[in-house]
């Protein structure tokens, strides 16, 4: 570290004088920062004054760019002249020239726009006490901002003092966030990630070219890499005082600095402000780089070596890894790092460098083991499974799965890689069976299977001796009986009639009875089937028997006469009554065999039924009849087809013609039996009805009206209903095809007399008005003129221009409803605007009054004539008002030299056009002879 030394300045006089002078001269009050733009203009925060200064780079000249405004009146929005800034203590500039001022008592960083000097909040001003990081920075709040920069990609960059932070707000999305510090006021967390930081009191704040932060903290200055944001101290030992210049930076004693500035070559140079000198750190001037290729993946159990710890760089020195070689990794990815010290430290700094490697799972080994490789039905079975994760690898932790057949084991808990099952008896089939271990994985070993076969032999079960197996059934109540076995501990009996095994006509329970009487057995004639259990002690073994039921016949449609069609739409089904029939069911339907979307009975004793709502399309309809005996259900299914009623039929307009006009009667025939009718017209396709939608109607008509002119296609759909049946038919139909109204005058294409021209159109056969647009800046335009609604065929139009311009004119016809138009373009006359003639244009004048005179233009109204002295269009000197003359007398023009402004406006039909002229003015004699004035004459 090195301090600067130099000659300063007398100290100046502290206040505010005046603006406009030379900035030497002017008095400033506690001035704490600066800013240069990219011309050279020097920015002075002026913090008591409550403004900024800016020094112009060619002149030297002092002005006020913001502030001082009215206390506590922000001013957003409105020129940065007239805000309220809050002691500005700190000013950065973008790449556009937006200058960012903090300003401590606003708490809040402000914007002045380089273009329009207009100034607003750029960050802060949100509810106190809430960060609002992750959010907009104009709803975040900050705490006495003492600091900005701003880096290359326009991001800013705040000192958030008492905040204890530092805020960065990104360019692109406006959102800021804390990139540095807890929030606790300290000084600790070197080595790690800023965000984990405590960071303490600091103003000075600015980055480098690489993006690295530097900012005073306390009595030593930080910094936060840009690429890894780790925190370090680079300047001060952290104790008040003065020392250390010519040794290591961090070795320095430095006394509360504050501003921070870097040069080309990367040096930090610090406003040790109580040293009352500026120090300077220089920084080794190389970091080497490291090139260490993405390894490729490894297995678990695997240590690391050469082949994944191969980093090399073009800068001599010595490699340490971390994890070391040899080091066997978890399974995952893992992040390996390297350090490179070079040998030359003089010129290169310590270098540092990742990779991500994947260690990928292992696959263990494993072995099953039964106690015995042969058991009867009724014996248990110890199984021990063991898994090994290969040599020098620990052994797998997690659990295993023990399954042969329908029989699972619970996850068991493996201890030193083995876990003992017990499969109880009973669990295993007769025959040879499969083991087959699951083992579940963990984070460093992959699922994997381990299988060995075990053969299982039967035992002696029960035997059913009644009824005789494969016999039929005298009735709907059976006695079932079976031998006894020896050793049974109880017994279950299933009678079903779904398949072998079925239980949906009986189950008898754990029984240790060796008969069960079995009621409500169907009687159709069916297959029954029923399974005998016999328990040992858990160990279930079957035997399985088949039976015929008891044949009875069920109950039969007899009118209407099945297959035959339905009379109409309400029909009344009769059946026959049958003989221990519970009750019975009648389904009608229209979706299938078994439905009853049309019609269900519900449970009855009835022998007959009246449906009504019968579809009349002459569709099929389902019945079905349900006989029940007991709880036995036996059906019959019938078909039928259904009545066929005709629907109307749209007879007016003919089918498939062109409409006559807009409001056309559409008529249809009446159908026999239909309780109403819907009529829908529309144009997006068949079924459409965004023209028009009668409701249920009895009339067989329709008058619609606003239908289309344009000729496309339109579609209608008319509904018969038949009691709660609906069928329909579908129509298209052409449009009426009526031409637009067309501009006949002017002429499309030419150039229009003058500026009001009148434009004349063709009645249009139909048409209910007219809209006529004219405009200038494209097609459909009318910033020149709208008619409005009209149904006259012409109108004049006055205010055109006069400069010879493309102009634009659509012409609307309306046809009830339906907008059609046609484009036109025309030119504007081309009007020359009068000219001065007198003065002489950049002439001087010959004394404070002057004559102006000017050549009469054809076509104009009236004439205008601004003097002004401001500037081209002033008028601070004179203004004439609307005038058909064509001269006027100008007096109290100045004599002192300086250039005159004239502008003489014509004005044709409301279209103004100008012509500018510059003049000097008439210079008064300095040395006028005793006893005349300046304005007096010698002759």
């Amino acid at each position: 570290m090195e301090t600067g030394t130099g000659h300063l300045r007398p100290r100046g006089t502290e206040g505010y004088n005046q603006d406009g002078i030379q900035a030497t001269a002017a008095e400033l009050n506690y001035p704490t920062d600066v800013a240069l733009d990219k011309l050279g203009n020097l920015y002075i925060a002026d913090s008591d004054n409550e403004r900024i200064r800016m020094v112009s780079a060619q002149t030297g000249i002092i002005t006020t760019i913001a502030g001082p405004g009215v206390y506590g009146v922000l001013g957003d929005g409105g020129p940065a002249t007239s805000a309220y800034l809050g002691i500005p203590e700190s000013l950065a500039l973008d790449r556009s020239g937006n200058l960012y001022v903090a300003g401590t008592f606003t708490n809040r960083v402000r914007m002045i726009a380089a273009n329009t000097g207009i100034i607003s909040t750029f960050a802060g001003g949100g509810t106190s006490g809430q960060l609002g990081d992750g959010g907009l920075a104009t709803a975040a709040s900050l705490s006495y901002p003492a600091g900005v920069a701003v880096d290359s990609a326009g991001d800013l960059y705040i000192s958030d003092s008492d905040d204890s932070r530092i805020r960065k707000v990104e360019a692109a999305t406006g959102v800021i966030t804390t990139v540095a510090g807890t929030g606790i006021s300290g000084n600790s967390g070197d080595g790690g990630l800023a965000l984990n930081a405590e960071i303490g009191s600091f103003q000075g704040i600015v980055l480098d070219g690489n993006g690295d932060l530097y900012f005073s903290d306390g009595y030593v200055i930080r910094r936060v890499d840009a690429t890894t944001s780790i925190i370090s101290t680079v300047a001060g030992d952290g104790y008040f005082a003065f020392g250390g210049d010519g040794g290591a930076a961090t070795m320095a004693e430095l006394n509360s600095p504050q501003g921070l500035a870097l040069d080309a070559a990367g040096s930090l140079y610090i406003a040790d402000e109580l040293n009352y000198v500026v120090r300077e750190v220089t920084f080794n001037s190389h970091v080497p780089a490291i090139i260490w290729p993405v390894p490729a993946a490894i297995t678990y159990g695997t240590p690391l070596s050469a082949a994944q710890l191969d980093a090399t760089s073009t800068v001599a020195g010595t490699f340490a890894y971390t994890p070391a070689a040899g080091t066997v990794l978890n399974a995952g990815i893992q992040m390996l790092s390297v350090t490179l010290t070079p040998t030359d430290t003089t010129d290169y700094d310590t270098a540092t460098a990742t990779v991500a490697l994947t260690v990928n799972q292992a696959k263990p080994t494993v072995t099953v083991t039964p106690s015995a490789a042969s058991i009867t039905a009724t014996q248990a079975l110890t199984v021990t499974v063991a898994l090994s994760g290969g040599s020098g690898n620990p052994a797998p932790s997690g659990t295993v799965i023990l399954s042969s057949g329908t029989y699972a084991s619970a996850a068991t808990t493996l201890k030193s890689g083995t876990a003992s099952i017990v499969i109880p008896l009973g669990q295993l089939a007769i025959g040879t069976d499969t083991l087959t271990a699951t083992y579940s994985s963990n984070n460093n070993y992959s699922s994997s299977l381990g299988t060995a076969s075990v053969k299982v032999s039967a035992s002696t079960i029960a035997v059913l001796t009644s009824p005789a197996p494969g016999g039929t059934f005298y009735g709907s109540n059976v006695a079932f009986a079976w031998t006894a076995v020896t050793g049974a501990t109880d017994y279950e009996l299933f009678v079903g009639s779904t398949g072998k095994g079925s239980l949906n006509l009986y189950y008898s329970g754990n029984i240790t009875a060796t008969s069960a009487t079995v009621g409500g057995l169907p009687t159709n004639g069916e297959q029954i089937y029923a399974r005998l259990y016999t328990n040992f002690n858990g160990t279930l073994q079957f035997n399985d028997y088949n039976y015929t039921a008891v044949p009875q016949s069920q109950a039969t449609l007899t009118s209407p006469a099945p297959g035959s069609t339905l009379p109409g739409t309400g029909v009344t089904f009769t059946w026959t009554a049958e003989t221990g029939a519970t009750d019975y069911e009648l389904f009608v339907g229209s979706t299938g065999p078994g439905s009853y979307n049309l019609y269900y009975s519900g449970k009855t004793m009835a022998t007959s039924a009246t449906v009504g709502g019968l579809p009349t399309n002459g569709e099929t309809v389902y019945a079905r009849l349900y006989t029940k005996f007991g709880g036995v259900l036996e059906y019959n299914d019938y078909v039928y087809t259904a009545v066929s009623q005709a629907p109307a039929v749209l007879t007016s307009p003919v089918p498939s013609s062109a409409l006559p006009g807009t409001g056309v009667t559409f008529t249809w025939t009446a159908a026999t039996g239909a309780t109403d009718y819907e009529f829908f017209v529309g144009s997006t396709g068949p079924g459409s009805y965004n023209l028009y939608y009668s409701g249920n109607t009895l009339a067989t008509s329709a008058s619609v009206g606003g239908l289309p002119a344009n000729g496309e296609k339109l579609y209608a759909r008319l509904y018969t209903k038949f009691g709660g049946v609906t069928e329909y038919s579908d129509y298209v139909y052409t449009a009426v095809p009526q031409a637009p109204a067309e501009l006949m005058a002017p002429a499309p294409g030419t150039t229009l007399p003058a500026a009001s021209a009148a434009f004349t159109w063709t009645a249009a056969t139909g048409a209910t008005d007219y809209e006529l647009f004219i405009g200038s800046t494209g097609a459909g335009s009318y910033n020149l003129f709208y008619s409005g609604n009209t149904t006259a065929t012409s109108l004049v139009a006055g205010g055109l221009p006069t400069n010879g311009e493309t102009l634009y004119a659509r012409l609307y016809t309306k046809f009830n409803g339906t907008l059609e138009y046609s484009d036109y373009t025309f030119k504007a006359v081309s009007q020359p605007p009068a000219m001065l003639n007198a003065p002489t244009q950049g002439g001087t004048l010959t004394g404070a009054s002057a004559m102006f005179r000017w050549a009469a233009a054809t076509g104009a109204t009236y004439y205008e004539l601004f003097v002004g002295s401001t500037g081209p269009g002033s008028y601070n000197l004179y203004y004439s008002g609307d005038k058909t003359v064509t001269s006027l007398t100008v007096n109290g023009l100045p004599t002192n030299g300086e250039t005159i402004y004239a502008r003489l406006y014509t004005n044709f039909n409301g279209t103004l056009e100008y012509f500018d002229y510059t003049f000097t003015a008439y210079t008064a004699s300095a040395l006028a002879p005793a006893g005349l004035n300046s304005s007096s004459r010698v002759f």
